[in-house]
């Protein structure tokens, strides 16, 4: 979970309060809703508000109302209280092949899903990337069958709430993350923390799988890293730590189009225990 700075809301999201009397969330569609949603996956850095994938400004998540619209209706569009999450193991995330320069290698970076699985689970096993007239639709990701088992953030969290948020600065600060994907309280006596992550779902098969990918690549960085100070006979603590601060730098930072890398803040904590 990473830190989100909420920012003003959208000038027409305010004009469209300040005109409408009878605001219903439902009747809250289309154009409006999609700005307020870019605007919000923005704020986030491109990435889910509770789990950390790859988000994008497309139909392929979904607005959540952090403090839920039944139990605080008056919140319903308080812009403090909205952030974008994926869709969770909820439904297919259905990716259109329109793009001669796409890949089975972009569509694994976009929605950071393995090659091996979208091959596994498409609608054609051969993708033919070069007859855009066919309209492929990859499905990238299966819908929960056993919905206790595979759903995760707004779809697992439903009506309940956290103790922990992403709207609190230190909020990472809860969590640790073992190198089989496993999160964990920081603190074994943390029961805020645990529950937070049994109430989100975040150590569902898909979130433990997707990090432990990640931790995998963060460990073949640092035996790059460790293999280049041996070879330069300068392998020190010193210089170890010098380089895993800039790593934990970069992961803190977004690009050049405003997005932090997947699940930055599982990268960041693990580094943070190496030196």
């Amino acid at each position: 979970m990473r830190y989100i700075e909420k920012q003003d809301e959208p000038d027409e999201f305010v004009e469209w309060k300040e005109r409408k009397d009878d605001k219903i969330w439902n009747k809250f569609k289309n154009r409006k809703k999609r700005i307020v949603k870019n605007a919000i996956v923005e704020e986030q850095g491109y990435i889910c508000c509770y789990c950390g994938k790859r988000i994008h400004k497309d139909r392929n998540t979904r607005i959540e109302h952090l403090k839920s619209r039944s139990k605080y209706p008056d919140d319903t569009f308080n812009y403090k209280n909205l952030l974008v999450s994926c869709f969770g193991g909820d439904r297919q995330i259905v990716h259109s092949v329109e793009d001669e320069n796409d890949s089975l290698e972009n569509i694994s970076n976009r929605f950071c899903i393995p090659e091996w699985k979208i091959k596994a689970i498409g609608a054609n096993k051969d993708i033919d990337f070069n007859d855009l007239a066919l309209r492929q639709q990859i499905t990238t990701s299966e819908i929960a069958r056993q919905r206790s088992k595979y759903l995760h953030c707004d779809p697992k969290k439903g009506n309940h709430e956290i103790s922990i948020t992403p709207l609190m600065p230190d909020c990472d600060d809860f969590f640790r993350y073992k190198i089989n994907g496993e999160m964990i309280s920081a603190d074994s006596d943390d029961n805020d923390a645990k529950e937070t992550i049994d109430i989100l779902g975040l150590n569902s098969p898909l979130c433990k799988d997707s990090r432990k990918a990640i931790l995998d690549g963060i460990a073949e960085i640092i035996d790059s890293i460790i293999n280049q100070l041996i070879s330069s006979n300068s392998l020190t603590k010193e210089n170890l730590q010098s380089k895993v601060n800039k790593l934990i730098e970069g992961f803190n930072q977004r690009d050049e189009n405003g997005q932090y890398a997947p699940y930055c803040f599982v990268s960041i904590s693990y580094l943070k225990t190496l030196c």
